[in-house]
């Protein structure tokens, strides 16, 4: 059995798009996550040398843990908080990681004040498994194709886009990819990334303040789990 229960979360990130570039600061940003999460975030801090030209999604400043388990990174257009599995742990607990993350990225709107437009979490997780290419054909693809175009793959991947918008939330693109891998540590794989961010909608502009963005948050990643039970919760292994 590949089942959700055998998969682990290899890395949780939230993420907030801003509406106005012009107003980013670097001191600003690293002030207001270092005045809050200085311990979390006591590990080498990377400036990246950009010109005006780069495009603005481009990070320009890192802040990290010591151990890489915790990354806050910051561009004009965007600010990423991301809990990664440390190699000397087993497990993470996907809520938890989900509601820290959350956390950190609804301090920075409100501290900041930044006009945030669009809101996104991703989620990865990862199973081993003999033959994950295999296993995906078997689990995703009719006997026809297994047997004939997909017979004997070395890598495969299933890639899935849903626009729907769920009870009390704005319309949400859903992105699932599923993938053959190798992972460094622990082998074969099979790799799901999921990606839950807000979809463009009639709404001109909408900017979402700091009770908005948990209240996204919260609901997507109780989305994520239910989406992945769609997937594998009870599949077989071939």
């Amino acid at each position: 059995m590949l089942t959700r229960g055998l998969f682990v979360v290899e890395q949780v990130q939230a993420s907030l798009f801003m509406a106005d570039a012009t107003v980013f600061s670097s001191p600003k940003a690293i002030g207001t996550m270092l005045g809050t999460y200085s311990e979390r975030l006591s590990g080498q801090l990377l400036s990246m040398p950009l010109s005006n030209d780069d495009p603005p999604e481009i990070p320009r400043i890192v802040l990290q843990s010591p151990e890489g388990g915790w990354r806050v990174q910051f561009s004009p257009v965007r600010m990423d908080a991301v809990r990664s599995l440390l190699v000397t742990e087993e497990t993470m607990d996907l809520e938890q990681a989900a509601h820290a993350c959350r956390d950190m990225v609804t301090h920075y709107a409100r501290e900041t004040g930044a006009a945030v437009n669009r809101l996104a979490l991703v989620v990865t997780r990862r199973c081993p498994t003999e033959n994950p290419a295999e296993w995906l054909t078997n689990r995703f693809c009719n006997e026809v194709s297994q047997r004939g175009p997909l017979n004997h793959s070395a890598t495969f991947e299933l890639h899935n886009h849903k626009v729907y918008t769920p009870p009390g939330s704005t319309a949400l693109n859903s992105w699932v990819r599923c993938k053959s891998a190798t992972h460094p540590r622990v082998g074969p794989v099979v790799v799901v990334v999921q990606d839950l961010n807000t979809a463009a909608t009639v709404e001109k502009e909408r900017l979402y303040g700091p009770q908005d963005i948990t209240g996204f948050f919260d609901l997507v990643r109780a989305e994520a789990d239910s989406i992945f039970d769609k997937y594998f919760l009870n599949t077989l292994t071939s």
